[in-house]
């Protein structure tokens, strides 16, 4: 699953943005209290964008330049046991 974590104002600001050029059509998730938020110590995130898969358990299972450019078709491929 992809998950979008936003530190906008408002879920209104999300909302506007998904239906712009960006239609991120993943989960997105308004976050409260920005980086004070326990999610984001939860998911150690320390700055955004923050890439991040998760399994169906929960369990990260990769982050980062695992997710960026050419490495994302690649990481998808591991985990979703495709040969390509």
């Amino acid at each position: 699953e992809i998950l979008s974590p936003s530190f906008d104002d408002k879920p209104e600001t999300v909302n506007r943005f998904r239906e712009g050029k960006w239609k991120m059509p993943w989960l997105n998730s308004f976050i409260t209290n920005g980086f004070d938020s326990p999610l984001v110590k939860q998911f150690e995130i320390s700055g955004i964008p923050k890439p991040i898969l998760v399994n169906r358990e929960g369990r990260i299972i990769a982050t980062e330049n695992d997710l960026r450019g050419p490495n994302l078709a690649k990481t998808l491929a591991r985990v979703l046991g495709e040969n390509k």
